[in-house]
């Protein structure tokens, strides 16, 4: 039998008395939790109550619900608990509303997009959503983003400041990578790449440098120091971390670095021309 985490007390209702038997006798585990999962109907059938009803009492508290694709078509999981904010699963799903809302639903990016496409004499259609291939981007970033910090890090990224200053970290990430012994043996180049608008693909790819480029706003704003690492070492930045956040602190040390490795290579060089 497997065992579920959550720890609830029985109940008389039909229908989560039917969950529970269910996850005791079928249950399968995903992202930390054993769900229930069959088609609604069956649900209705086999609590003898109407589908309207399994619907209803679904939506709300005590059960939590996640669709999820199982072999190839939409699944319901269900469990009796607490639903946990910080699945992967739920924060893809609000990322992609997210996302939806505010890029690919977005009347004036559609139509710079558009210009662009027609300028350049090529076909161009409309999304309506996000792809099931950027779910799965919007899943890992959810996975190696800061836990309880995903949806921030991701809303601030696709505005278009949050953006551009992606792009920058981004292509000096590009840099330091193509600049290591590997790539110079094996003769590869390297071709800054500037996307003028959020790609999921290339954010996903590039996620350290999404996390790194939130923090530094985040400092920049809450101290008004335009050199987070002089800050740093003046010692003037200590209450912000201290008010700020354990883990983000350790991501903006972690990233920081190398990204002023570069960044100040750059300035000597521009300095010297």
């Amino acid at each position: 039998m497997i065992e579920s985490k959550d720890q609830n007390p029985p109940t008389q209702d039909p229908l989560e008395a039917l969950v529970r038997k269910t996850i005791e006798t079928q249950g399968q585990e995903f992202e930390g939790y054993v769900w229930a999962i069959q088609p609604l109907q069956d649900w209705a059938d086999q609590a003898d109550v109407s589908l309207i009803t399994v619907k209803r009492k679904f939506s709300k508290a005590p059960y939590d619900t996640l669709c999820k694709q199982v072999e190839g078509k939409n699944a319901l999981l269900v469990r009796v608990g607490v639903p946990d904010p910080n699945q992967p699963s739920r924060l893809a799903s609000e990322m992609g509303k997210a996302f939806r809302n505010g890029v690919v639903l977005n009347d004036k990016l559609n139509a710079k997009q558009q210009a662009k496409a027609i300028k350049a004499g090529t076909e161009w259609k409309p999304k309506k959503s996000v792809t099931r291939d950027e779910y799965g981007c919007l899943h890992g970033l959810a996975k190696d983003w800061r836990a309880g910090w995903q949806l921030q890090i991701f809303k601030h990224t696709i505005t278009p400041e949050g953006w551009a200053t992606f792009m920058v970290e981004a292509k000096n990430h590009m840099k330091i990578q193509t600049e290591t012994e590997s790539f110079l043996q094996k003769g590869l180049g390297y071709t800054p790449m500037v996307l003028d608008y959020p790609h999921l693909k290339t954010l996903r790819l590039f996620w350290m440098c999404a996390e790194y480029a939130f923090v530094e706003e985040m400092f920049v704003r809450t101290t008004g120091l335009d050199q987070p690492w002089t800050g740093m070492l003046a010692g003037t930045n200590k209450s912000f971390w201290q008010d700020w956040d354990a883990d983000l602190a350790e991501a903006y040390f972690t990233w920081m670095p190398q990204f002023k490795a570069i960044n100040s290579a750059e300035e000597t060089a521009d300095g010297e021309a």
